[in-house]
């Protein structure tokens, strides 16, 4: 009988590609992506040379370097159509990032290769905060204050991504940003539109 369950995505796509992908990056071998985008219309073909695979919020993602264009690419294992080994190009070794510093400074998998991480300031209330202070929103979170109704101010040293946003929404009115000042306004113009969705 199972005693412990592991939360996975059984009918995630992508995951036959996990196996090849792990031997290519073993074996330092090029590879063919066929890949399509969600905004795409169609499939394109990347040489890629593969370094690392990281799973985010039940989903697998490839990092590695896209020859054509000459720059460090995020690719989503569902959005891969197929994989096949590169015959015309050698593979190109990783001089471009340490992985543990690629990763460490963001939350998620998407960044630009030359993104520093900034400080980000979030007040959080009382209710949420016991669980953002058992469970790190990252690990570079450090409690700058606590206040007296409970809640505190934290800070995270972090680069801003996609990923970052989602995971402040989805705090919703528990986690108020304070700097800077441009996430603020983004959050807000966020839950201003978000807020229009429920209007009659």
């Amino acid at each position: 009988r199972q005693i412990i369950y592991i939360e996975t995505n059984q009918r995630l796509k992508g995951l036959q590609f996990l196996s090849p992908l792990y031997e290519s990056i073993k074996a330092r071998e090029a590879i063919v992506v066929d890949y399509q985008s969600f905004q795409a219309r169609r499939d394109s073909y990347f040489n890629i040379s593969p370094y690392l695979l990281k799973e985010f919020n039940n989903r697998w993602f490839l990092i590695g370097y896209h020859q054509n264009k000459n720059k460090v690419m995020t690719l989503a294992l569902d959005r891969i159509l197929d994989v096949n080994p590169d015959k015309k190009n050698a593979f190109v070794e990783n001089t471009f990032f340490s992985p543990d510093d690629y990763l460490s400074q963001m939350i998620g998998v998407t960044r630009e290769l030359k993104s520093v991480p900034e400080l980000i300031t979030l007040k959080v209330d009382e209710s949420q905060a016991p669980y953002i202070l058992t469970k790190p929103l990252h690990s570079s979170q450090q409690v700058i204050k606590t206040h007296d109704d409970g809640s505190i101010t934290i800070t995270l040293n972090v680069i801003r991504n996609l990923e970052l946003e989602h995971l402040i929404f989805g705090f919703g009115e528990h986690i108020d940003v304070i700097a800077p000042i441009s996430l603020r306004q983004r959050m807000a113009q966020k839950a201003f539109v978000m807020a229009a969705k429920y209007k009659e």
